[in-house]
């Protein structure tokens, strides 16, 4: 399936081409002999090769999302008039030199493919506790993936591959989709829960996304917002932001998740019009034992509040940590001293149990309600 998609990729090229160009086909890339033309710069040649190939193709039945990326190996020159710069094209879905590895990762998307279209993909959702209402006012949707044999996908490598070859909208959307339902169900049973579900920073650069989110949450805004999973790479920050603007006009909540792992500067935190900020887990794992951690912590819950977002801190697995963050002023904690990730049938059960006076599940005890029933 690689090597039919380069022979591909390979035959848009010399159809697109300004400037004399040879394609040498590999097993894992493409090299391109591209001869300089004093009418058409070398980097004006490469630019116009990449803006003209399609941006999916169907090999195998099977549609691939084109991300082509470009570097300049060597500069040569075959005599005084016909200097030649070459250039090595790998495709978002090739990005391993490994060829073992590319066949997984083709075998792995097809799959995935497979399984979206068959319903076989599945969302756990974990609570996140409000330290001064002692109730549960949100969760957080993560995928889950069971494959035919029984075995557990790897979601965090999935994702990755998923946001490297540009395939990740489809599964965006079908979140959506399935955490309006559950959250409809939760609503249904009395509980004024908010789902959030993660949208990757790859997609922010979509001038399209914004409609379609908006569209797909509809009138549910008060069901299910987005965390923007903001390590992944944003290539237009200002269309990103004005996708979030949108997003955040109509109504619809946003958090910024795993603050303090990614690459969100200060400048561009204050333009976010986010509700919420997400602390991430590294930072809240060795929060007591750490001497510098806290600090730290403590300067991002000032700032977020400055902002006038809420803070909520992930990974929060001991008492004395959640101790801290009360003392911090942090407003809710997510991670596995609350819950693990569940599925919506077990998930209302834990909103129930929860709901009781009584209920202690940690020691020191640790009491809280689910949010109020309707």
């Amino acid at each position: 399936m690689a090597k039919a998609a380069l022979d591909y990729l390979a035959q848009q090229i010399h159809e697109v081409a300004a400037s004399p160009v040879s394609v040498l086909v590999g097993e894992m890339s493409l090299q391109l002999v591209v001869s300089q033309d004093a009418d058409a710069p070398i980097d004006q040649a490469i630019d116009a090769i990449l803006a003209a190939l399609p941006q999916s193709i169907t090999v195998s039945g099977m549609t691939l999302a084109v991300t082509v990326k470009a570097r300049l190996l060597f500069d040569t020159v075959n005599d005084a008039n016909s200097p030649t710069e070459r250039a090595h094209l790998t495709s978002g879905f090739l990005q391993s030199h490994d060829g073992v590895q590319v066949r997984r990762n083709i075998a792995l998307l097809k799959d995935f493919s497979e399984a979206l279209e068959r319903g076989k993909l599945t969302l756990a959702y974990q609570p996140k506790l409000d330290l001064r209402s002692d109730t549960i006012p949100s969760v957080e949707a993560l995928l889950r993936w069971t494959r035919d044999d029984g075995s557990e996908t790897n979601i965090a490598d999935l994702i990755a591959l998923l946001e490297d070859t540009g395939s990740i909208g489809p599964l965006t959307f079908w979140a959506l989709r399935r955490a309006i339902c559950d959250t409809t169900a939760m609503h249904e049973a009395g509980y004024k829960i908010r789902t959030y579900v993660n949208v990757s920073g790859s997609l922010l650069s979509s001038p399209d996304l914004a409609e379609s989110i908006i569209a797909a949450i509809g009138n549910h805004a008060d069901k299910v917002g987005i965390e923007i999973t903001e390590t992944a790479v944003i290539a237009d920050p200002d269309q990103a932001l004005r996708s979030l603007e949108s997003i955040s006009a109509a109504g619809i909540s946003v958090a910024i998740d795993d603050f303090g792992a990614g690459v969100c500067s200060l400048e561009y935190l204050q333009r976010l019009p986010a509700n919420e900020l997400k602390i991430d887990r590294n930072f809240i794992g060795s929060l007591s034992t750490s001497h510098r951690n806290p600090l730290i912590v403590k300067a991002t819950i000032d700032l977020a509040h400055a902002l006038e977002m809420k803070v909520i801190a992930e990974g929060v697995e001991d008492q004395l940590s959640m101790a801290l963050l009360r003392v911090m002023g942090c407003d809710m904690v997510q991670g596995y001293l609350i819950a693990r990730p569940i599925p919506l049938a077990d998930l209302l059960k834990f909103l129930e149990k929860h709901g009781s006076a009584d209920i202690t599940f940690a020691k020191p005890a640790l009491n809280f309600k689910a949010s109020a029933k309707r």
